[in-house]
């Protein structure tokens, strides 16, 4: 509530990052391919290999292409392009400056180098090169635009004041360019100019509230704080539908200048007011608790009174749950129950109520409110989960199946969910893995990544049933290799790629990842101790592997048959 984000700050907006990047990625609309087959075929891998995001390789490619062309600037901007990415702007402009003498009539790569030589502290030279291009370009708006924001970063007041005055001709009266002007005019002294600027924007559309209020933030934000409020108080008669935010901007500017009762007067009065909604309310209450100079002004009252004024609004219960359990008081909990009681079907409040029962261990009230809360939402997939799990705790896996089953397909319908949705999948594949289903594993796993591809639990869940079902061993390092990148400390991803390699017969590597395994803690791990052996007795140290899957049958609360046979036997029985 306390920051003030004026138009002012946010230009881009208008002219997006000028000094950003992604400004000069646009070299895809200037693709010239070379007439000489060899050169052709040369240029198109290097673009296959930026593609796949390979830019080191689409970098050898290209270096090679200059060293037998030095006249396609496409080339040069896109290893200018590269450089960028890879952060070096000195190589970047080196080579988009090729590209300028190449194609000095391209607009794309002209301003490409004006930007970047002024990424590059060569401001001026920047500068004259956009010039020049608005001269030959005077159709494109947005660079006169970009322009002027670039000398208001330079500092240049009086050329970005004619540069937005042009654009303001092209383009008519906008919000954030009357902004723009009358900052720039107030830097300049001339304050009664900036105030025409913004009445101009008024008499544009004299009948909303927005450009008043732009016209009294303008001022708030050069602490010009009487003028900002002698502006507002009149609003809240003239635009009384829009009190809310007009009171708003009153409490901001009474904080900023310091003026604490004011501020405090003024929200308190909103929380009142019947000309103000809810949503409002609720945002103003919430800004006020967790700021630290308010905070001390609002507490419990001020909630309750919200809840008298709505007592039929699920909202506003929560609101004060939320408050009362962030200082530690349970009797949020009891305001959790009382926005199930006014809306049954508030799933968010249902799950709280969960979170914290699972939170206290109080398992019964878990079970019993699961209960509720489902009969009241059968169609939520994340209660269809919360269902399946407590079955899956009383033993009954057909259940706990056939409820995972339907919250993955009620989950998946909703795009926000794509991680939950995930979740739940790699819970239906590791059951078909323990049920030895191969088909429903993969099935659930594969639908699993396909929701979140970097889900590494079940990347590496799914390595290793590739490679105990024979199934695809390249598919499988491929996933475990992402696991071991995301996670290199992993004692379980290690031994998943450890025992592909292993099954690939590549015994050496297989035990050189193990090893990594065990140093790391791994000793201890029955089961990873059982595939250290096994890749030991492979490589003809039968002894010592004898005694690895002696120690792995003693930590072993549930060892298999296999295992007591090779701890029994001293050889590997597959």
């Amino acid at each position: 509530m306390l920051k003030r984000f004026l138009s002012i700050l946010l230009l881009s907006t208008i002219v997006g990052n000028a000094f950003g990047v992604e400004d000069i990625y646009v070299t895809d609309t200037l693709k010239t391919l070379p007439g000489d087959l060899e050169l052709r075929k040369l240029y198109l891998q290097a673009l296959c290999f930026k593609k796949k995001g390979r830019a080191d390789s689409a970098m050898v490619l290209l270096n090679k292409y200059v060293e037998q062309d030095t006249t396609n600037g496409a080339v040069y901007m896109d290893m200018a392009n590269m450089y960028i990415s890879a952060g070096n702007y000195k190589e970047s402009l080196a080579n988009m400056q090729k590209a300028a003498q190449l194609e000095p009539n391209n607009y794309w790569i002209i301003r490409s180098q004006a930007l970047l030589l002024i990424q590059n502290g060569k401001t001026d030279e920047g500068l004259a090169v956009y010039e020049g291009l608005i001269k030959t370009h005077p159709d494109k708006v947005e660079d006169i635009a970009s322009l002027a924001t670039l000398y208001t970063r330079v500092g240049k007041k009086r050329e970005a004041l004619a540069m937005w005055d042009r654009y303001e001709n092209q383009v008519g009266l906008t919000e954030q360019v009357s902004l723009s002007k009358f900052d720039l005019l107030y830097q300049l002294g001339n304050k009664k100019r900036a105030e025409v600027v913004m009445d101009s924007l008024i008499a544009s559309d004299p009948t909303t509230p927005n450009y008043y209020i732009a016209k009294a933030n303008a001022y708030a934000y050069r602490n010009d704080y009487k003028i900002a409020e002698k502006i507002l108080l009149p609003l809240k008669k003239k635009f009384p539908e829009s009190k809310g935010i007009i009171e708003q901007e009153l409490s901001l500017i009474y904080l900023e200048s310091g003026q604490s009762k004011k501020a405090v007067n003024c929200i308190k009065g909103m929380l009142e007011s019947s000309d103000i909604s809810f949503d409002v309310k609720r945002s103003v209450l919430i800004s006020a608790v967790t700021d630290s100079a308010l905070s001390s002004y609002f507490g419990n009252a001020d909630f309750e009174s919200l809840i008298r004024q709505y007592p039929k609004n699920d909202q506003a219960y929560m609101i004060y749950s939320d408050f009362l359990l962030a200082n530690k008081d349970k009797r949020g909990v009891n305001y959790i129950k009382k926005a199930t009681d006014v809306n049954p079907q508030n799933e968010l409040a249902w799950i709280s109520l969960l979170t914290y029962y699972e939170s206290a261990n109080e398992e019964k009230l878990y079970r019993e409110t699961l209960d509720n809360a489902y009969n009241a939402n059968p169609e939520s997939g994340q209660l269809q989960f919360y269902m399946g799990t407590a079955s899956m705790a009383d033993g009954d896996r057909s259940k706990a199946f056939s409820f995972w089953k339907k919250s993955a397909a009620a989950l998946s319908k909703d795009n926000t969910q794509n991680m939950r949705t995930s979740v739940v999948y790699s819970v239906i594949g590791n059951m078909c893995m323990e049920d030895k289903d191969t088909l429903g594993c993969f099935a659930a796993f594969d639908s699993a990544l396909v929701y979140n591809s970097n889900n590494i639990e079940v990347l590496n869940n799914y390595a290793y049933f590739l490679a105990e079902a024979g199934g695809d061993l390249e598919k499988a390092e491929r996933m475990s290799g992402k696991t071991i990148a995301a996670a290199p400390k992993s004692i379980s991803f290690l031994d998943t790629y450890a025992w592909i390699f292993y099954k690939m017969g590549k015994y050496s590597t297989a035990r050189l990842y193990m090893e990594q395994a065990i140093m790391l803690g791994g000793d201890n791990e029955p089961d990873l101790l059982e595939h250290y052996g096994d890749i030991l007795y492979v490589s003809g140290e039968k002894e010592t592997a004898w005694d690895t899957w002696k120690k792995a049958l003693k930590l072993s609360k549930d060892p298999s048959d296999k295992l007591k046979r090779k701890a029994e036997t001293g050889s590997l029985t597959e």
